[in-house]
């Protein structure tokens, strides 16, 4: 009789355990959802920043080196299990604007385009002083006053 217990226990427990495993993949979509019809509807020369903001709403970025470059960006990302998430399919508008303004040109990026940017291990350097350990721990002593009325440090505070 313990023995059948058991074994019943064992495959219950196998069961719920695949069970789990049936829902453990799972999909999302970030960003602009894109609209072929209403981008191929924007005209070079013609539209301008108000008019494309006004027919695809506010860009997802816009570049930090280049003046008049504005991106919508779309990425869907999938996790399976305890797997790390992925970006499985990713597409980007990016709408070059003149100085004026103006429209000038779209270009249309995939996943197959994106580029691996890997972040340097070391820290970023700071622009200041180096202080040793000890010099960080004693470098406060005698520089403040002893706490008056108040809790203010000085006479007369």
């Amino acid at each position: 009789m313990t023995r059948k217990i058991v074994s019943t226990a064992l495959v219950t427990a196998a069961a719920l355990s695949l069970g789990g495993c049936l829902e453990l993949q799972r999909a999302s979509t970030h960003g602009y959802v894109i609209d072929r019809e209403v981008v191929d509807e924007l005209r070079p020369g013609v539209d301008n920043k108000q008019s494309v903001a006004s027919a695809l709403g506010n860009p997802t970025a816009a570049s930090t080196f280049r003046d008049n470059v504005w991106y919508y960006i779309q990425q869907r990302q999938e996790k399976i299990a305890f797997l790390p998430e992925e970006t499985t399919r990713q597409r980007v508008l990016q709408f070059t604007f003149d100085n004026e303004g103006y429209f000038e040109g779209l270009e249309r990026y995939t996943l197959a385009d994106a580029q691996a940017v890997a972040p340097r291990g070391d820290r970023t350097a700071s622009r200041g002083r180096e202080m040793g350990f000890f010099e960080q721990i004693f470098s406060n002593i005698g520089r403040f006053g002893a706490a008056g009325p108040g809790g203010m440090a000085g006479p007369g505070r």
